[in-house]
C-alpha cells in the first residue's frame, strides 16, 4: 500500500519538479527552489498534476489482457523455476 501511495505523490509532484528544473535551466540567474517555487504558477501545477494521476488511472484501468470471464493464474514456482503468472 505504501508503495501505491508514494507512486501517486511521485506522479503529483512531477509537474512542479520539472518546471523548477525547467526554470533553473532556462534562467540561470542562480534563484533557489523557494524562490522559483513562490513565484510559480501553483495552481495549473496542481491541475497538472491531479491530470497526471488521472491520465495514468485511465491507462492502466483500461489495459485489459483477457476476455470477460478468463480467471487470472497468479506466478507458480515449479520444478525450480519461475512460472510468470498468465491469463487463462
Amino acid at each position: 500500500m505504501l508503495r501505491v501511495v508514494l507512486e501517486n505523490v511521485l506522479l503529483f509532484f512531477l509537474p512542479a519538479v520539472l518546471y523548477v528544473v525547467y526554470v533553473m535551466l532556462v534562467q540561470r540567474t542562480g534563484a533557489s527552489t523557494t524562490q522559483i517555487l513562490n513565484e510559480a504558477p501553483l495552481i495549473w501545477l496542481t491541475v497538472a498534476g491531479i491530470a497526471v494521476i488521472g491520465l495514468t488511472f485511465v491507462f492502466f484501468g483500461a489495459k485489459q489482457e483477457g476476455a470477460p470471464g478468463q480467471a487470472y493464474e497468479p506466478a507458480q514456482y515449479k520444478d525450480g523455476k519461475i512460472v510468470p503468472g498468465r491469463v487463462r
